[in-house]
């Protein structure tokens, strides 16, 4: 059986500020076909624009508001929605509290996420 709580993973922060704990996958262990982590976005932070060439992801709101760039479109997002982004979906994050609430949410990437299935825009 492979049960991790996210408190327990040594997580690691993204250069915008993301702090990203994976309980499962490539770097966690438990599956190579998919992955899951806890990802922390601080007030006023955002992730940074990019898509998955070959990976399908799923956001589950755990805590706090954003907003969802997916495409050409721009979601409001909160407590207990869930978001597909689709293998070749430009997306972005982003947590509009100004002070103290995190964003928090779950982030189901399958097939499993490697460092190097992001592409980022801004390269």
């Amino acid at each position: 059986m492979h049960l991790k709580n996210s408190i327990d993973v040594p997580s690691f922060a993204s250069p915008n500020g993301e702090l990203i704990a994976e309980t499962i996958g490539h770097t966690a262990g438990g599956s190579v076909h998919h992955s899951v982590a806890q990802i922390t976005l601080p007030p006023s932070k955002a992730s940074r624009a990019h898509y998955h060439p070959q990976h399908e992801e799923s956001y589950y709101i755990l805590a706090g508001k954003g907003e969802l760039h997916l495409g050409d479109e721009v979601q409001s997002v909160k407590v207990g929605d869930t978001i597909l982004i689709p293998a070749n979906m430009v997306h972005q994050i982003r947590n509009l509290a100004t002070s103290r609430e995190n964003l928090v949410f779950i982030a189901v990437c399958v097939p499993a996420w490697t460092v190097n299935c992001s592409v980022f825009l801004d390269e």
